[in-house]
């Protein structure tokens, strides 16, 4: 495990945003920017061994399968796409959300409503842990 200390409580808004989109002019930027530099490798250790902590691996995934889904048929064998989805897949899994979302139409395309305020654990922290680390 690698300790960064407590991650405060801060509220968010959760709400479909005209960042992160998929093929945006400014989404390249924006997915890249998730993960801080080095691709989010940490080094712990005397023998400053190399990790990566699985925040930054998941948004990593995300990011690969957002491209894949915009290079759809161009390479149907995607294992590093597929790797990814059995990857968060699994990650869902281990650490579930079980908060509630209310059903607002359970026969349309937006059948749940996930949007609304949320105390979440500031990721902020995470990365300035990373930014630190740096200098040992």
């Amino acid at each position: 495990m690698w300790d960064v200390g407590a991650l405060p409580s801060v509220s968010m808004f959760v709400e479909n945003s005209r960042h992160y989109g998929l093929d945006s002019p400014d989404a390249n930027t924006e997915w890249a920017a998730l993960v801080p530099s080095e691709d989010g490798i940490i080094h712990i250790g005397p023998g400053k061994t190399p990790l990566l902590p699985a925040v930054f691996h998941q948004l990593k995934c995300l990011d690969i399968i957002r491209k894949a889904y915009l290079t759809e048929g161009t390479d149907g064998n995607n294992s590093l796409a597929r790797h990814c989805l059995n990857y968060l897949r699994q990650s869902l899994l281990c650490r579930p959300d079980l908060r509630l979302e209310p059903v607002v139409d359970p026969f349309g395309p937006h059948a749940v409503q996930p949007y609304g305020r949320r105390t979440c654990q500031d990721w902020r922290v995470v990365h300035k842990a990373f930014e630190d680390q740096k200098d040992f």
